[in-house]
């Protein structure tokens, strides 16, 4: 079970990886896009939906992940049940201010 730490040093354990849009379920929650290459996984975009798969499905930055990674795309999945939007997005918020410096797709 993948783990990643936010910005204010708050471990967030995430469910995955994953290699298809698929794989996920139509939940709520925090999505990590991760470049896999050579065994390392390396975030690429961070995000927040109220449905998960249909999101990744059809996400408007899909081609930008593509055009960034080195190896293969995969996703981690952090759901949240019975959570308000505001929630999601501090959890994005907290993971994008660790990551971002200009190494994610996408600006928030």
């Amino acid at each position: 079970m993948p783990e990643i730490k936010g910005k204010s040093g708050t471990n967030y354990k995430l469910q995955g990886y994953f290699e298809t849009p698929a794989e996920l379920e139509p939940y709520q929650g925090v999505y990590v896009i991760y470049d896999w290459n050579n065994g390392h996984p390396k975030p690429i975009d961070i995000g927040e939906s109220g449905n998960i798969k249909e999101r990744i499905s059809s996400h408007d930055r899909k081609q930008d992940w593509h055009k960034k990674a080195k190896g293969n795309i995969c996703y981690a999945i952090k759901y949240l049940k019975n959570c308000h939007e505001s929630f999601r997005k501090e959890i994005e918020q907290d993971l994008r201010a660790k990551f971002n410096e200009g190494r994610l797709c996408g600006e928030r």
